[in-house]
């Protein structure tokens, strides 16, 4: 896995500043049409403008995402430590 920082970038559900992203296959940059989890509501958005904004995922692209292991995986363990902690980030997040 790669840490990748950007410019804050808000979760397209809940407004949340979105300033880094984790990609899990591999030390790459986001690109068009890769997944982003929101850390604060879980919701999956699509990378856009080369990795520079976040649209809301469709109703076809969270089907697909649902079919994928490793989304799944990646969404049950933010659930699972979402619900372990008593100050989990939410929506709109810092400036």
């Amino acid at each position: 896995m790669a840490d990748y920082r950007h410019p804050p970038l808000p979760c397209p559900a809940c407004g949340y500043r979105l300033d880094a992203a984790v990609n899990v296959f591999g030390g790459r940059a986001p690109e068009d049409g890769d997944y982003s989890m929101c850390l604060a509501c879980g919701a999956l958005g699509i990378f856009t403008l080369s990795g520079k904004a976040i649209r809301a995922a469709t109703k076809l692209e969270y089907e697909r995402a649902w079919l994928d292991p490793e989304i799944v995986q990646a969404w049950q363990a933010l659930q699972q430590a979402k619900a372990l902690s008593r100050d989990w980030p939410t929506g709109p997040g810092p400036t």
